[in-house]
């Protein structure tokens, strides 16, 4: 039996461990591009923030896209900040456009697509 005790307990102060390290506060964070006319922004902002607080994440930046631009400078912008992932929410050519630009940041992109076609 003690044996069993013993491995019960290492199981708990594992997941004690990994409980005080979700609740540390986290350096990481992330910047989100998003097309204003796709993007369903509270949804969006809300989900972001569960997010945030479930990882332990700081708060991300957020940059729109405009109707000139359809997000190569909120692409810059967004990588600008040093984010360790770009969330890109939109149509193909905000994904497009905010790829383009930072493909060279070797920032991570994670793509949310929320076009027309989606």
């Amino acid at each position: 039996m003690p044996i069993l005790s013993g491995h019960l307990n290492a199981r708990l102060d594992t997941m004690v461990s990994l409980e005080q390290e979700k609740s540390r506060p986290s350096s990481a964070g992330a910047a989100i591009i998003y097309n204003p006319v796709h993007a369903p922004l509270l949804r969006l902002r809300d989900a972001v923030a569960t997010q945030e607080r479930l990882m332990g994440w700081r708060r991300s930046s957020w940059h729109e896209t405009a109707a000139e631009d359809a997000g190569r400078q909120a692409a810059l912008d967004a990588a600008n900040t040093a984010p360790d992932v770009v969330l890109v929410a939109g149509g193909d050519g905000t994904i497009r456009a905010a790829v383009d630009a930072i493909r060279e940041s070797r920032v991570p992109i994670a793509l949310l697509p929320l076009g027309t076609g989606n």
